[in-house]
C-alpha cells in the first residue's frame, strides 16, 4: 500500500499579520502586507455591494457543523481562493462594473436555487448549542475593485501567488459576531489592459472547493444565458455605471494579510475512506481536518501531534480535475489564468479537506501545510 509522507522538518513558519483599514473614499489605495522583498498588486476598492437569493429562503432550514468541544478558531479563518483571469472580446462591455452588474442579477438567481451561500454561521439551536450555517438571505458580499497593474504582469510573474493575494477579499468570521459575518465574496477586478479577474474567497465550514466550484458552474451557465445577445436588455439594472459614485462608510473596513507560506497537494482515495480524522492524510502537528459529503453535516476535527505518517492512495490529483477553467462569462469567454489557494488559518496550522462527491467517485482529498513541511505519495 502506498503511503503519505509527512515530515516536519521544523515549526518556524511566517506567522502573518493582520491590518485592518478604513475606506471613507472610493479611490483609497487598498494596502497589502506582503512579505519582504514581495510585490504586491496594488488594488483600490470602488463598491461593496451585497448580492442576495431571487425569492425568499424558506426558514428553518440549515446544515449542522459537527464537531467535538469548541469550534476551532483555525476553522473561522480557513477559506478556499479562486481567482478567475478573462480577457473579453472587443464586443463586450469590459469592466469589472458591467461584469459585476449583471453578477448581481445572475447570481442572485442561483442563490435562490442554492441558498446555503448566502447564510450565516451561528449557535444551533438544538439541545447541544453546536453551531450549524443558517440559509437565509443575509448574501454573498460583492467588491469592486480597479488593479494598478497589467493582467499580463500578474500572469506572467514569477511570483504569482504573492502579486495576487489582493485580487480576493476575505475577512475572518467574527466569533462574536458570526450573524454579521460573510461566508462567500465575490471580488471583481479590472486590469490596465481591459482584462479583468473575478477572485472568490469561501469559508471552508460552508462548502468546500468541489461543492463550490460545482455551484459556480451552474451560476455560470445561467450567467451566460441572461447575457446573450438575444436578451432584451442591454445593460443589468444594477449597472454601477448609471448612478454618481458615493463614499464608502468608514465602518467598511478591509482586513489584509501577508501571503501566508503555504502549499497544497491533492489525493484521490477510496470512497469508503472512515470519516474520522485518523483514517485520512495528516496536515503536520496541527491541522483541522473537514469533511462533507454535502447532504448531511460539516465534520470538523482540531488534530493536535497528528502524527508523521498516515495510510493513503498514490493517485495524486490536479486542480483542473474540478472544472474551473469551463467556467465561461459572457460570449463564450474561457478563463485565461486559473489560480487556486487554500488557506488554513493560523499561525503554522494546516488542513486537511475531504471533498466528497455525490457520484459515489473516489474522494479528492487537500492536504494543506506550511511550506517547512512536506507532502508526497510514497509507495
Amino acid at each position: 500500500m502506498a503511503k503519505i509522507v509527512i515530515s516536519s522538518p521544523n515549526q518556524s513558519h511566517l506567522s502573518p499579520q493582520i491590518l485592518k483599514y478604513a475606506y471613507p473614499s472610493p479611490h483609497l489605495l487598498l494596502p497589502i502586507a506582503s512579505p519582504p522583498n514581495i510585490m504586491t498588486v496594488p488594488v483600490s476598492i470602488v463598491a461593496f455591494q451585497s448580492i442576495t437569493p431571487a425569492k425568499v429562503t424558506p426558514p428553518g432550514k440549515s446544515r449542522q457543523i459537527s464537531v467535538a468541544g469548541n469550534l476551532p478558531p483555525e476553522s473561522l479563518s480557513a477559506h478556499f481562493r479562486l481567482i478567475l483571469y478573462y480577457r473579453p472580446a472587443a464586443s463586450e462591455d469590459n469592466s469589472a462594473h458591467a461584469v459585476g452588474a449583471w453578477m448581481k442579477e445572475t447570481l442572485s438567481l442561483a442563490l435562490a436555487a442554492e441558498p446555503l451561500f448566502a447564510g450565516r454561521i451561528r449557535r444551533s439551536e438544538a439541545e447541544n448549542g453546536g453551531w450549524e450555517v443558517r440559509f437565509n438571505d443575509a448574501g454573498v458580499r460583492l467588491v469592486l475593485a480597479k488593479a494598478a497593474a497589467k493582467m499580463a504582469e500578474v500572469l506572467d510573474a514569477g511570483d504569482r501567488e504573492e502579486r495576487e493575494w489582493g485580487l480576493v477579499y476575505w475577512r475572518d468570521v467574527e466569533r462574536d459576531n458570526t450573524d454579521q459575518s460573510a461566508l462567500c465574496y465575490i471580488q471583481v477586478t479590472d486590469f490596465q489592459d481591459s482584462g479583468y479577474c473575478i477572485g472568490i474567497s469561501c469559508s471552508l465550514l460552508l462548502a468546500d472547493p468541489l461543492f463550490l466550484i460545482r455551484f459556480l458552474l451552474k451560476w455560470a451557465h445561467t450567467h451566460s444565458q441572461l447575457t446573450a445577445p438575444s436578451s432584451l436588455a442591454t445593460s443589468p439594472i444594477f449597472y454601477l455605471t448609471n448612478f454618481r459614485p458615493s463614499p464608502l462608510p468608514a465602518h467598511l473596513a478591509a482586513v489584509s494579510t501577508a501571503a501566508p507560506t503555504t502549499s497544497t497537494t491533492l489525493f484521490h482515495l477510496p470512497p469508503t475512506t472512515g470519516n474520522q480524522a485518523g483514517a485520512w492524510p495528516s496536515a503536520g502537528d496541527n491541522f483541522t481536518f473537514l469533511r462533507s459529503d454535502h447532504a448531511g453535516d460539516v465534520k470538523v476535527e482540531l488534530c493536535v501531534n497528528g502524527g508523521e505518517e498516515r495510510g493513503g492512495g498514490d493517485k495524486t490529483a490536479r486542480w483542473e480535475e474540478l472544472g474551473a477553467g469551463d467556467l465561461v462569462i459572457g460570449d463564450k469567454n474561457v478563463p485565461v489564468g486559473v489560480s487556486y489557494r487554500i488557506v488554513p488559518g493560523g499561525d503554522g496550522a494546516g488542513a486537511v479537506i475531504a471533498m466528497v462527491p455525490s457520484d459515489g467517485s473516489d474522494v479528492l482529498v487537500s492536504v494543506t501545510v506550511p511550506v517547512s513541511v512536506s507532502v508526497s505519495a510514497k509507495s
